[in-house]
């Protein structure tokens, strides 16, 4: 009677085989996210992401401001009542990035006025 050790040993070197694959797998994910932390890339696309959702929510904010100006018929200072209107707006809609950068009314005014300025133009 003879014994093929090569026909046992096989599948089981192929099972540990996928088995250490999958452990190094397993690791690669918190490996990167650890990498990425480590160099500040992590934060920086933290950062564009709400900067983004931000953007929109000013445009946003600005497009309800000038159609809610639109609609009154009164004479107002136009720039204050959007300025209030846009703040309103991101104030309802996006606090957690106006918290993420700080944003107080004056800087909201800022870009307020910027981008209307550059509408206008």
């Amino acid at each position: 009677m003879s014994f093929d050790l090569l026909t046992f040993l096989e599948p089981l070197f192929n099972l540990l085989m996928a088995a250490a694959s999958a452990a190094v797998l397993a690791l690669v994910p918190p490996l990167v996210k650890m990498f990425l932390q480590k160099i500040k890339l992590d934060g920086l696309v933290s950062d564009d992401i709400v900067r983004g959702y931000l953007e929109k929510a000013l445009a946003n904010g600005i497009l309800l401001a000038k159609t809610k100006v639109a609609e009154q018929k009164i004479t107002v200072d136009v720039d204050n009542v959007m300025v209030a209107n846009v703040l309103a707006y991101l104030r309802q809609n996006v606090p957690d990035a106006l918290n993420h950068f700080g944003m107080t009314e004056a800087k909201v005014a800022e870009l307020v006025k910027a981008r209307l300025s550059a509408a206008y133009l």
